[in-house]
């Protein structure tokens, strides 16, 4: 059981409820642009393929924080 106000914990069911934040910006781009099922494919495997390069910056502790701030703003 959750308490207070705000996100906090979820339980394990939960999770698979929740939209990913890549499905949720494909649902908002392919109405807005009007894309096609195939558009919506590419479009996800490309934001699938910025996130996970995003992840990897932010997790490699061997390139300097302000370089590393500096790649996450150029994806």
């Amino acid at each position: 059981m959750q308490s207070g106000r705000g996100g906090g914990y979820l339980h394990p069911g939960q999770r698979n409820k929740r939209k990913s934040s890549v499905d949720t910006r494909v649902a908002r781009l392919g109405t807005q642009l009007n894309l096609n099922d195939v558009q919506r494919f590419d479009l996800k495997r490309l934001l699938e393929t910025e996130q996970a390069e995003a992840n990897r910056l932010w997790n490699d502790q061997q390139i300097d924080p302000m370089e590393r701030m500096t790649k996450l703003k150029t994806l």
